[in-house]
């Protein structure tokens, strides 16, 4: 759930997300704003800490700087075939004009996708 603050950019769901790295970490991408992401991972993160997120969007690697704003458990899973999950929420920091552009594309393509999909349900086409 959203913080009571007032979100200031677009952020977009990731209807299949990325596999991507925090640092050493490899994490799942699940959300993604021109200001941050919320990732899904499996081992603890430490809230204040700063990272480097890394991930390819069709031919292109994407590494950002950001501070990991929050960080908390989401499912605790005990037992071999258990997997505790934590989402955390990542603030960017220093973003390159050439890697906003890119975000701002990878944005724009699924909010246009999205789009397209609702139109064609509309319309009856699976």
């Amino acid at each position: 759930m959203d913080s009571p603050r007032t979100r200031r950019v677009q952020r977009v769901h990731l209807a299949q997300p990325l596999i991507a790295r925090l640092g050493a970490t490899q994490v799942v991408l699940v959300d993604l704003s021109v200001m941050g992401a919320r990732i899904e991972h499996h081992v603890p993160l430490i809230a204040g800490a700063y990272s480097q997120l890394t991930f390819r969007w069709e031919d292109l690697t994407i590494g950002v700087e950001c501070r990991i704003a929050r960080s908390r458990l989401e499912r605790f899973s005990a037992g071999p075939d258990g997997m505790t999950v934590y989402h955390s929420g990542l603030e960017f920091e220093r973003v390159s004009p050439e890697t906003r552009t890119r975000i701002k594309s990878i944005i724009g393509g699924f909010i246009t996708r999205a789009l397209e999909e609702q139109k064609l349900n509309a319309r009856g086409v699976l």
